[in-house]
């Protein structure tokens, strides 16, 4: 079993998604069932694979444990009572049930015994499970050579990362194998800012479009808004306050919401940015495959006026950003 593709459909993202059909699109009622039950599973393993304090196990914040505690509980009813197919009990109701019942007992006697929490991460094979998806990456089924080898170069490899600690520096030149080899010169078309400022058509988004659109502004200023080194100002004009649920365009950003205010909502000023932007890449999709794709997006997208500060350059920052982002969901298309 793909653990990744599993995680991607049994997720809250998933489950917004599918609201979002019945709540804007039309969709049957009947699928709402779907979506609460992606979210459940979605929950029940985050608490079951808890990497982190915040999700794990504990009594320092009782309320949230108890919460936790109940939901686990209902889990265990829930797959005993479900009938999954043509009603047989099966196996994956067992492995849930037995799961949840020994996390429910071992947490209880680690916090009797004066542990502050648990990260229920540590009770899985995710680091037994990586090291034998690595060994099998080449041949699904090793000879004990084979294993050895492969085990070997897996042990070796996680030595060639360099510490941040270090007293060195990086080496990322060319390996000497390569030193006397002809690298010819990449020709880069010679396109100029002005020719491709030339037949921009605005595009218009479809409702779903502006919603999702909304949603990546958000992150984008988010990100921004956390790690840049902007100023105050700046950070005020990129994000919005407001969170109601009857904003404009907010409908999947509210859904995808696990309370109200933890994802970042995009100012008018900030969305009409990333909407520029947007358009410029819709009209410039041929424009993709070319080497300075990226170098061409961003020349471009500099030329927007907007009513962002400028004293932190906090529109470039968004425009780099979201360049970024846009191209990696495309390359995802390909």
């Amino acid at each position: 079993m793909k653990v990744s593709p599993a995680m991607n459909v049994f997720s809250k993202s998933t489950s917004a998604g599918i609201k979002y059909m019945v709540q804007e699109e039309g969709r049957p009622q009947t699928y709402l069932t779907t979506a609460w039950f992606l979210e459940q599973i979605n929950h029940w393993f985050d608490l079951m694979s808890s990497r982190h304090p915040i999700m794990a196990l504990s009594r320092l914040k009782m309320k949230a444990y108890e919460n936790a505690i109940i939901f686990l509980q209902d889990i265990v009813n829930l797959f005993c009572r479900i009938k999954i197919g043509q009603g047989g009990w099966k196996p994956i109701q067992s492995g849930v049930v037995m799961a949840t019942h020994s996390v429910l007992k071992i947490q209880e006697e680690m916090l009797a015994r004066g542990h502050q929490f648990v990260l229920t991460s540590r009770f899985t094979q995710d680091c037994q499970e990586n090291t034998f998806s690595c060994v099998r990456s080449k041949n699904p089924v090793p000879t004990p050579v084979e294993f050895h080898q492969a085990l070997r170069i897996i042990s070796v490899g996680q030595f060639l990362k360099t510490t941040k600690s270090g007293s060195y520096q990086e080496d990322d030149n060319n390996f000497l194998v390569d030193f006397l080899d002809t690298v010819e010169p990449t020709k880069i078309s010679g396109f100029r800012v002005e020719e491709l400022l030339e037949n921009k058509a605005a595009h218009d988004l479809t409702n779903t479009e502006r919603n999702v659109l909304f949603f990546l502004a958000g992150y984008i200023v988010h990100k921004v808004s956390k790690y840049a080194k902007i100023c105050n100002a700046c950070k005020t004009s990129i994000t919005s306050s407001e969170t109601s649920l009857a904003e404009e365009n907010s409908t999947l950003l509210n859904l995808k919401d696990y309370k109200a205010g933890a994802l970042g909502r995009p100012s008018p000023e900030a969305l009409d940015v990333v909407h520029q932007v947007e358009n410029l890449f819709r009209c410039k999709t041929s424009y993709l495959e070319l080497p300075n794709a990226v170098g061409l997006l961003e020349k471009e997208s500099l030329l927007f006026t907007s009513r962002l500060p400028s004293c932190h350059g906090v529109q470039q920052k968004i425009i780099k950003r979201f360049n970024r982002l846009r191209l990696r969901i495309e390359a995802k298309k390909i």
